[in-house]
């Protein structure tokens, strides 16, 4: 009788370990995590017959619908509070979530260099761009 028992307990283990590195992914450090705020359903379009509010590869800026998630009836619009590249969707259309289940992976836009209309810029703080070149020029203040 014992047998049978380790027989069972030894099947199921390999399952159990099998969903562990599924969920503990390891996440590139250079990526942004957009999680659930909420527990209910996740769909990634406002209605069945409407458009993907986000696809992978697409720019997303602050405030952009990027999902929705019902809760009790509900539908709440997730917005997303940075700037980037959409690179992975980590949940299914119209499956459960739980609250802070990672959502989307996102690369998020640098600002290293900017070329404006007027020649190529640097920037000295969050705020101000600097001309790389003397020649006085109408300056366009960009914030990323």
């Amino acid at each position: 009788p014992a047998a049978p028992a380790a027989t069972t307990a030894a099947a199921t283990a390999p399952a159990g370990n099998g969903d562990k590195p599924k969920t503990a992914e390891a996440v590139p450090s250079n990526l942004i995590t957009i999680k659930s705020p909420m527990i209910g359903t996740f769909y990634r379009r406002p209605s069945p017959d409407k458009p993907l509010f986000v696809e992978v590869g697409d720019e997303i800026n602050p405030g952009k619908v990027v999902c929705i998630i019902e809760a009790m009836k509900l539908f709440n619009e997730i917005e997303s509070e940075i700037k980037g590249k959409v690179v992975k969707i980590l949940a299914d259309d119209a499956s459960p979530v739980e609250y802070d289940q990672p959502l989307f992976l996102v690369e998020p836009a640098s600002l290293t260099a900017v070329k404006l209309r007027f020649g190529l810029f640097v920037p000295v703080g969050r705020w101000v761009l600097k001309p790389l070149r003397s020649i006085p020029q109408r300056i366009k203040i960009v914030y990323t």
